[in-house]
């Protein structure tokens, strides 16, 4: 070989090694791709430096020409760098084969959602839709399989927040209500109040879960609504400041602390249609001690510590022994005037009953309220109510007005008559019972009409 194509070899085999590695440097070429054109021009490099190698091979092999020698090793890289891109272009067909599939699925997908979520919704096929999801939970293990992973990453103090936001927007399997349940009672049982769901606390989470929107929110609504009701009360008992003066208690009770009242009652309420209460015992025994050692023991001695008489005027209310001559002495001889009477009617289920009121345009409802007489017991609160000029309560609770027995209806309707002959006392079942003209008749020519739940 001559010296000058010895150079040439030389300065050409070694810039396209340079060019190779800039353009891996640069990403250009991928370093799998270019390791077999790296390795060719390395011995194309060696091979121009040390001519000699390949006249060596020839005698070795007992080639004549040694230019055979080369082409042969030429040929012979060639065909490991065809080998090698035709392996990538295989690869490459079944990534495009499987990505193909993909695409495929993925534009079927919406369909697939939409179609799952109309049988869900169809009264129609609902319960045929239950069947199934049952079916499929059971052969695959759905949620069995979340609830170990739950457990497993509850064991290693692991985040759970993304697998619980998962839970909490899948509505396909009823068992992913129960998981919802467990982790918000384990929330209760702890006290954890700030517990939350991207952004959701635990009554804000039970509220989406009994939407229309979700399959099984119905299933589950009155352990959603114990949840709910019972996270209410224990946020606002562990907020709540109680105050030392007498008509800040009371506008605060009326404003806001009313709710705590509420919410125990809606949590009970809720609590009484379960089937199954055993999984709320604890919760129901912390709501029971927070209501009563937490949040009566921070009112209760407060209250009855400034309540005395000159207090009980201070307080801008009215009392409820003076209910007849403040809200019916005007109506006398004129208009009719019917009250309703309803035992243990407190203060609480009244504004309940004023927010249903205000959303019928037929109706201008107003509330107020008044102080008890004390004992605050049943037949003191209805001796009250009528009209009289002086009240007495025996030893056994007993009670008269202006001197006359007030125990049962019959009495009743005599004091209320004794201040119009056109006043009357009813039964709530009496008039509940009645049809229209038997209404009619009871009322017919009536002034003020008391009826007694």
């Amino acid at each position: 070989m001559s010296l000058t194509l010895q150079i040439l070899l030389i300065i050409f085999t070694v810039l396209f090694f340079i060019i190779l590695v800039k353009n891996v440097k640069k990403g250009k070429l991928r370093t799998d791709y270019a390791l077999a054109w790296i390795l060719c021009s390395i011995a194309l490099i060696i091979l121009s430096v040390f001519p000699q190698i390949a006249f060596f091979v020839a005698r070795l092999i007992g080639v004549i020409s040694t230019a055979n020698i080369v082409f042969a090793a030429i040929i012979f890289m060639l065909i490991i760098l065809v080998y090698v891109l035709f392996n990538k272009v295989s690869m490459l067909e079944e990534k495009q084969k499987n990505l193909i599939q993909e695409i495929a699925i993925l534009k079927k997908k919406n369909d697939v959602v939409v179609f799952v979520r109309n049988l869900m919704d169809n009264v129609l096929y609902q319960e045929a839709y239950d069947a199934l999801s049952e079916k499929v939970d059971k052969t695959l293990r759905v949620v069995s399989r979340i609830r170990d992973e739950l457990k497993k990453d509850a064991d290693k103090a692991k985040d759970q927040s993304a697998q619980l936001l998962d839970i909490a927007n899948c509505d396909a399997f009823r068992g992913l209500d129960s998981i919802l349940i467990d982790w918000a009672l384990d929330q209760l049982n702890d006290e954890i109040l700030d517990a939350q769901i991207d952004g959701m606390n635990l009554a804000q989470i039970a509220e989406q879960r009994t939407t229309k929107a979700c399959h099984f929110g119905n299933v589950y609504k009155n352990e959603y609504q114990a949840i709910k009701y019972a996270y209410q009360m224990m946020k606002a008992v562990s907020v709540m400041e109680v105050t030392s003066d007498i008509k800040e208690m009371v506008a605060d009770y009326q404003k806001q602390t009313y709710l705590i009242d509420s919410y125990y009652r809606w949590f009970y309420s809720a609590y009484d249609c379960m089937e199954d209460t055993e999984r709320f015992a604890q919760v129901r025994e912390r709501i029971e001690n927070m209501y009563s050692f937490t949040y009566l023991q921070k009112v209760t001695p407060k209250w009855n510590q400034e309540l005395t008489e000159n207090l009980m005027a201070d307080t801008g209310l009215k009392r409820q022994e003076d209910f007849y001559r403040n809200y019916l002495n005007a109506y006398e001889g004129k208009n009719r005037v019917i009250v309703i009477i309803s035992d243990a009617f407190r203060y609480e289920c009244a504004k309940g009953l004023m927010e249903r009121l205000e959303l019928d345009e037929k109706c201008t409802p107003k509330l107020e309220c008044m102080i008890s007489g004390l004992p605050s017991v049943t037949s003191v609160g209805m001796a009250s109510l009528l009209p009289h000029k002086e009240l007495h309560v025996n030893e056994k609770l007993n009670v008269t007005v202006d001197g006359q027995s007030c125990g049962d209806l019959a009495s009743r309707d005599k004091i209320l008559k004794v201040q119009n002959e056109n006043n009357v006392v009813l039964s709530f079942d009496e008039v509940a019972s009645a049809n229209k003209e038997k209404i009619r008749e009871l009322l017919q020519k009536k002034n003020i009409v008391y009826i007694y739940r």
